[in-house]
């Protein structure tokens, strides 16, 4: 019995297990305990119990005695160890570096914390800032959508593109080609707006037709700009990473850029020459017509046929798409007004001429007979000529019909005048 108590002893240190203890079933009118009863002498304990409750009370009372024991033998221990430490300068020096570890990672540690905070308000107060902008009237998303679009790509060729040159490439495209773009996106915008508002005004300075040329010659060399340096138009060539050749795009449209501002400043001095000239020519008109008028054998009837003409003119260029109207502006401007206002005198002398005296010899009605036909004809012309009477056949453009009627009235002049001249 002895020598299994001494190799249980030994198990148990090696093992390093809490205790040996003998459970006994206690029976009543039991005097013999049991066979391990006189080992508790050799340090081995007894757990005694009649019922199962018993049982796991007195294990309860051995488990919280064990671990008294334990503390106690690993606070000694502990104490042992500071003791040896105190002693040795390397266990020193060790204690010393673990504690500066230990610091150096709770400063690493704050360090993150703060940094994932300032990237939190960084991305809360960029939120509050496109909203803002988004708000005001004049904010335009097209800047911050290029260069979100930029940035996605440069993320792309990072990871598919191992060249050294990748890095210089992304500061380029994500600094001045984005700023290159947004101003070339704007100046198209401009271009648009002049090609747009330009007057079709065919009475136009040949400097001015000059500058409308190149103004589509600027507006195509954009358009290609643009495809140049887009990144989802021509992809693969920006995947190539050739920096010399993006700088060349981007000197060249820093070059239609500037020459587009000289193009500005030319056409509004070209506007404001035009706009000064008409003006000069308003005024000189106005004074023209008060000098006529002050006159006393001033006649303002052909200034008015004339600007009715004129406006008609302009109507029927509006509305009649024909090669001919031009032609027959002309016709009417020209030609017509003259011998309109000659028949409109002609018809003024008819009527202050005729006197009504009755003691007149008959050659001499004879004659007032034929000049009440000429009256009567020259009235038919007038109304065949008039641009308000018969504007339906001036608007058919025929100048054929035109000129015969130009020709009848001036026969109709000549005879008038001759007719007049032989009274």
């Amino acid at each position: 019995m002895e020598q299994l108590i001494d190799v249980l002893c030994n198990d148990l240190e090696e093992t390093s297990l809490d205790s040996l203890i003998i459970v006994h079933y206690h029976v009543e009118d039991a005097r013999v305990l049991s066979k391990f009863s006189n080992l508790e002498k050799n340090g081995v304990m007894k757990l005694t119990y009649k019922s199962v409750k018993e049982f796991h009370s007195a294990l309860q009372k051995i488990k919280s005695s064990i671990n008294f024991r334990e503390r106690g033998t690993i606070v000694n221990k502990l104490q042992m160890w500071f003791h040896d430490l105190s002693q040795s300068q390397n266990a020193i020096r060790k204690l010393q570096d673990w504690f500066r570890r230990i610091k150096t990672i709770r400063i690493i540690q704050a360090w993150n914390h703060r940094l994932e905070a300032t990237k939190k308000i960084q991305i809360w107060i960029r939120r509050i800032y496109k909203r803002v902008k988004s708000r005001k009237p004049y904010y335009d998303p097209m800047p911050d959508k290029i260069y979100n679009d930029v940035t996605n790509f440069c993320k792309v060729i990072t990871k598919e593109i191992n060249k050294k040159s990748v890095r210089m490439y992304i500061i380029l495209l994500k600094g001045k080609t984005v700023d290159v773009v947004v101003e070339l996106i704007r100046l198209y915008r401009r271009i648009r707006t002049f090609a747009n508002n330009v007057s079709p005004d065919k009475n136009k300075s040949n400097q001015c037709l000059k500058l409308e040329d190149e103004l589509r010659n600027y507006r195509n060399k954009v358009e290609q700009t643009l495809k140049s340096l887009s990144i989802t138009e021509n992809s693969a060539k920006h995947k190539k990473i050739d920096i010399k050749w993006l700088n060349n795009k981007l000197q060249e449209a820093n070059d239609i850029i500037n020459q587009f501002q000289k193009w500005i400043d030319e056409y509004k001095y070209e506007v404001r020459r035009l706009e000064a000239t008409k003006k000069i020519q308003v005024w000189i008109r106005r004074v023209y017509k008060r000098v006529k008028s002050r006159k006393p054998d001033y006649d303002p009837m052909p200034d008015k046929i004339y600007n009715d003409t004129n406006n008609f003119c302009k109507v029927i260029t509006r509305e009649i798409n024909k090669k001919s109207v031009k032609k027959y502006n002309i016709l009417l401007k020209g030609q017509t007004v003259d011998i309109v206002v000659e028949l409109n005198r002609l018809y003024r002398r008819f009527i202050n001429n005729c006197s009504p005296d009755i003691n007149k010899s008959s050659q001499c009605s004879e004659s007032e007979d034929e000049l009440r036909n000429y009256h009567k004809k020259i009235e038919q012309a007038l109304k065949s000529l008039s641009i308000t009477e018969n504007s339906v056949k001036h608007k058919e453009i025929d100048i054929k019909w035109l000129k015969n009627e130009l020709q009848d009235a001036k026969d109709i002049i000549n005879r008038w005048i001759d007719k007049y001249k032989s009274k």
